[in-house]
This record gives C-alpha cells, sequence and structure tokens, in this order.
C-alpha cells in the first residue's frame, strides 16, 4: 500500500498509522475524552478493530469535518440514501447490527 509507505510520525520518524475499514462502530465520552471503537461485522462475527480516543474539542472539531466533506460528497455524486427502517429493525432483530 503506497500511503502506508509514506506515513511517518513526525514525533518518532517511524512508521506509526494504519489503514483500516470498519462497519460498525460506537462512541463513549468521559468529561475528558470521547472514544470512538472500531468494528468489522461479518456474518454473525464481530471484530474489535481499533479504538480512537479523542479530546471533546477534538471531537467537535472532528464531527465538523466530516460533516462538511459528506457535504461535498453528496454535491458531487448526490444524496447518500440512509437504509430503510424496516430492514434495519430485521436486521437488527437477527442479531446482525446493533443499535444504540
Amino acid at each position: 500500500m503506497e500511503h502506508e509507505k509514506q506515513c511517518f510520525s513526525p514525533i518518532t520518524d517511524e512508521r506509526s498509522c494504519f489503514s483500516v475499514y470498519c462497519n460498525s462502530l460506537s462512541v463513549g465520552f468521559s468529561l475528558y475524552d470521547f472514544e470512538i471503537i472500531l468494528r468489522e461485522k461479518f456474518n454473525n462475527n464481530e471484530k474489535q478493530l481499533g479504538i480512537i480516543k479523542m479530546s471533546p474539542q477534538h471531537a467537535k472539531v472532528f464531527a465538523q469535518i466530516l460533516n462538511d466533506n459528506i457535504a461535498v460528497y453528496e454535491n458531487i455524486f448526490g444524496p447518500i440514501p440512509e437504509p430503510k427502517e424496516e430492514k434495519l429493525r430485521e436486521a437488527q432483530e437477527k442479531g446482525e447490527i446493533n443499535i444504540g
């Protein structure tokens, strides 16, 4: 992967980044930080991939950056369709997804 070859930490000058695909996540928070738990679900198996922690201030900026980029994406490619409610309920009842 070309991206991985070019990813270095400015502090240690060593390779320290990763690339991961996740199709499930949960978010939690405390007074001092937010935590994003990344998972991959396939069939009835779920694997925890990692945890991203950040300050509330950083989480707020991250959310705004993500929303801005989604808006740009939708301006170029059209609206991202949302899953149909009945399909979500069926998948949750089968244990395929977990909606908090």
